[in-house]
Formats: structure tokens, C-alpha cells, sequence
């Protein structure tokens, strides 16, 4: 039985400003990674998040990034990696004070927007992050990519990893993310971009930019709450997913599945 993990990044409003609907796209998930503060997110908005999460039985995870809110963690800084890991330690500590406030476990960490996609092939920044999660603990899951430098690291350092495909970003031929929302590096549509992903979930052969099929490896899918187009992405990628025969579980819950 093959099974994958569906996930959405979530719990990214913030004061008086909205991103998002994560109550609609809650339904449709396996997993959630919340925003912890820094890009987006608040203390309220991370709890309820958890809680909304908790209601529907969804798994949660920490998603730590860049301290920039006015460009919502997308933009690229230079940093040390004493304070990379830093800034993973405190987000992750923030959002376990939350769960542990629902009565929920935490089950991951995913890096967001250019930390992640600098440490992707940074090996010094794929270091101090993987430095913040096995500190604080390394039972948690990491999400990355499986050409990621973080995943080479993680491997070293013994730390559980979900390797993800993304629904809703396309790639260049070498297998690096392209960073904004764009369907026409997608095939053109919602329903190109999903035949796409489920394609690469069972030939393990993804398109790239240019039209290329390249090799990817992947047992969890991604899409973005922030989008135009989240919810086309919620309900066909769930649909889609177990259209081809593929069951939707969580990374916690992949162990008692397969004993099902």
C-alpha cells in the first residue's frame, strides 16, 4: 500500500491581516506546518491554528523562517549559522508551547521560503538548521526535498525526513524550486499542475521549467495557503492522489498504516 502525505502551510495571518483560508483547507490535509512568528503567524494565530488542526485530526509541524514579515520570508539574507539555528530553536520552542497548550504533539519542522530554498544547496545553512531541530529534538521529522543539501545532513545527523513535492512551484532542470506562484510552469493549469505531481508520485519522474523529466523522489506533496488557487489545490490533490490508488496519511501515521 503506497501512502503519502498531503500538506499545507498554514496559520499565516497575522493582526489584522488575513492570508489565507485555512479553515477550508483544513478538511483536505494530512499534515499542517504553522507559521511561527517570524514570516507570518502570531501567538493567536498559531494556537488556533493548532486547535483548528486538532478538530480535524490533522497533524501539525513548525515552520520556521527568515525574521521578515514585510517580505513574508521570501527574501534572501545573509545570516550566520549560529543565528540559523537559533532562530529554528526559538520558532520551534514558540510553536511547541502551543501544542503543548492544545494537548497536541508536534510532529515536524519545515523550514519556509528563502531559508529553505538558500539551504537547499547550501550545505553551511543546511547545517544550522538541521543543528536547531536535533537540538531541540531530533525525533522530529524534517521536510525538505530529496536533492536538498538539508536532507544529506539530516541523514548524517539521524534526523527522520519527509521528502516533499511541490503542487504548486515548479523547478528548474537542476531540480531547484523557482519561488512564486505560477500555473504556466506548471502545464498551464490547476488540473496540469496536479497531473503533474501524481505523475511524479507513481514514475517517480518530475517536469521541470523547460519540459524535462527528471528523477524525484517524494512521500509527501505540498501546496501553499497563501494562493489564488489553494482550494483547486486542496480538492484535486486529495482527489487526484487517491485516484491513483495512493492512500493519504501523515508522516506519524505511516507506521500503523502499513500494518493495517
Amino acid at each position: 500500500m503506497e501512502v503519502v502525505d498531503l500538506s499545507c502551510d498554514l496559520g499565516e495571518s497575522y493582526g489584522n491581516f488575513k492570508v489565507g483560508k485555512d479553515e477550508e483547507v483544513i478538511p483536505f490535509i494530512a499534515s499542517a506546518s504553522v507559521g511561527c512568528g517570524f514570516h507570518g503567524g502570531d501567538p493567536s494565530i498559531m494556537r488556533s491554528t493548532v486547535e483548528l488542526a486538532k478538530a480535524h485530526g490533522v497533524r501539525v509541524g513548525a515552520h520556521p523562517g527568515f525574521p521578515d514579515l514585510l517580505g513574508f520570508g521570501r527574501r534572501y539574507m545573509t545570516v550566520s549559522s549560529s543565528d540559523i539555528t537559533n532562530y529554528v530553536l526559538y520558532q520551534v520552542g514558540a510553536f511547541s508551547a502551543m501544542c503543548r497548550a492544545s494537548g497536541m504533539e508536534m510532529q515536524h519542522v519545515k523550514p519556509h521560503g528563502a531559508l529553505n530554498d538558500m539551504a537547499a544547496e547550501d550545505r553551511r545553512m543546511a547545517m544550522a538548521i538541521v543543528d536547531g531541530v536535533a537540538l531541540y529534538d531530533p525525533t522530529l521529522v524534517l521536510y525538505t526535498t530529496w536533492n536538498s543539501e538539508v536532507r544529506h545532513v539530516a541523514m548524517e545527523k539521524g534526523i527522520p525526513l519527509a521528502l516533499e513535492v511541490y503542487a504548486d512551484r515548479g523547478i528548474e532542470d537542476n531540480g531547484i524550486e523557482i519561488p512564486g506562484h505560477n500555473l504556466s510552469i506548471l502545464g498551464g493549469s490547476v488540473e496540469a499542475a496536479i497531473h503533474r505531481v501524481v505523475m511524479a508520485l507513481t514514475s517517480g519522474k518530475l517536469q521541470t521549467k523547460s519540459g524535462r523529466l527528471i528523477d524525484w523522489m517524494a512521500n509527501s506533496v505540498c501546496f501553499h495557503g497563501d494562493s489564488a488557487d489553494t482550494m483547486s489545490f486542496a480538492r484535486g490533490l486529495r482527489a487526484g492522489i487517491e485516484e491513483a490508488g495512493i492512500v493519504v496519511r501523515a508522516p506519524a501515521d505511516w507506521a500503523a498504516t502499513a500494518a493495517d
